[in-house]
């Protein structure tokens, strides 16, 4: 549903920004004969105004978009990482929370994994992200008695800082998903680009000539750059999104893991 959405609202968009360049350049064309040189100047200079406002408005946007971008995706590797660190450091907990706790965070992972796969559900990304919670406390509750019934422990104490940081990194995963651009930028940029697609198509208009790159080719680039701005300040949404490759590497390295200590348990 959330895809359709923004699908529809660029489809949306880049008509508008047709519509304003035909609909101006027909209005440019009626005014042609009696526009004096003097306005035909200015016409040009408004356009030439504009577009600049527009490309520096995109360029604005779009390092913006980037740069949220870039930090979803760090955070989607300092998460798995802060996971494989904790997992590891787990097996030097004394039993029987060495197991339970392992155990824990591989139900952990895959809770994390199944939260970037709900994309634009909002039901299943409150879901997993509750469970992941849920099975945080139980993770902390653990680690907590561990400590405490070994308070000198310097391999405890690591186990407890990676599991902080573990919790820390889903806070702030979840918190990233809310950091797009401001509504009002957004606002501005589409005002921006129609009025600009406005001044195309009317400075066509008084020239009396239809030229399909200032009235179609023009419009429909402008509205592609906005489309990606809009797709790359979305992760759950669109074709642009932040890869779980090294979640899922964790999710089988753990699992790989657990079907050793099975196979290894009839031996012991």
């Amino acid at each position: 549903m959330g895809n359709a959405l923004l699908y529809l609202g660029i489809a949306t968009f880049m008509v508008v920004l047709l519509a304003a360049a035909e609909v101006a350049f027909r209005i440019g064309r009626r005014h042609e004969p009696r526009t004096p040189e003097p306005v035909r100047s200015q016409v040009v200079t408004i356009q030439a105004a504009m577009l600049g406002l527009l490309a520096l408005l995109l360029a604005f946007t779009l390092s913006m978009a980037e740069r949220r971008f870039s930090a979803r995706r760090a955070l989607i590797v300092d998460e798995a990482n802060a996971i494989g660190t904790t997992y590891l450091r787990a097996e030097f907990l004394p039993e029987p929370a060495r197991s339970e706790s392992r155990e824990m965070l591989r139900r952990y992972v895959d809770q994390r994994v199944a939260f970037y796969g709900a994309q634009s559900d909002e039901v299943q990304t409150l879901e997993t992200t509750s469970a992941a919670q849920l099975l945080q406390a139980a993770l902390w509750a653990r680690a907590t008695d561990t400590a405490r019934a070994n308070p000198e422990s310097e391999t405890t104490k690591l186990y407890v800082a990676s599991l902080n940081e573990m919790i820390d990194l889903e806070g702030k995963r979840f918190a990233a998903l809310f950091a797009t651009l401001p509504s009002t930028i957004v606002v501005l940029l589409v005002v921006v680009a129609v009025v600009a697609m406005a001044s195309t198509g009317y400075s066509s208009g008084l020239t009396g000539r239809r030229g399909a790159l200032a009235l179609r080719v023009v419009p429909a680039l402008v509205g592609l750059a906005c489309a990606v701005v809009l797709d790359l300040d979305h992760p759950r949404l669109g074709l642009i999104r932040a890869p779980d490759v090294a979640m899922e590497r964790v999710q089988n390295s753990v699992a790989k893991d657990a079907s050793v200590e099975i196979d290894a348990d009839p031996v012991m």
